[in-house]
């Protein structure tokens, strides 16, 4: 029989913007970071259209972008390559609080990133 029950989490250490996650490993993912980042955990990720790979999400792009996906687990540095990272990624509360937030974002763009990661099943709790 597998359990339904809700892993939460601490409120300090990498994962600390993550409110609650699906049993077992169902909220989590890997995924390829692309070239040129270095980011914190909680980092708020989109997904490269014509690579599949993830980056900052970014309001004003236009090639994937623009459409925030998931949120990165740990630390991560790709500035000399693309690296895997774990993601969660679906079944999954977090704190907006905590999240890696690009600077300036007007209160919409904020609100459509919270929409799109609601779409990806990852709801951001205040």
């Amino acid at each position: 029989m597998t359990s339904t029950t809700p892993m939460t989490h601490e409120t300090h250490g990498p994962l600390a913007f993550l409110v609650s996650e699906a049993a077992g490993a169902r909220s989590r993912d890997a995924g390829l970071l692309g070239e040129g980042h270095r980011l914190e955990p909680g980092a708020i990720l989109a997904r490269v259209a014509a690579s599949g790979a993830y980056a900052p999400v970014d309001p004003a792009a236009d090639d994937g972008r623009e459409t925030a996906a998931a949120v990165l687990c740990a630390a991560a540095d790709s500035t000399a390559g693309p690296v895997e990272v774990g993601l969660i990624a679906r079944d999954a509360e977090v704190y907006g609080a905590r999240l890696g937030w690009p600077e300036g974002l007007s209160a919409d763009q904020r609100a459509a990133i919270a929409d799109d990661l609601a779409a990806a099943g990852l709801i951001v709790r205040t």
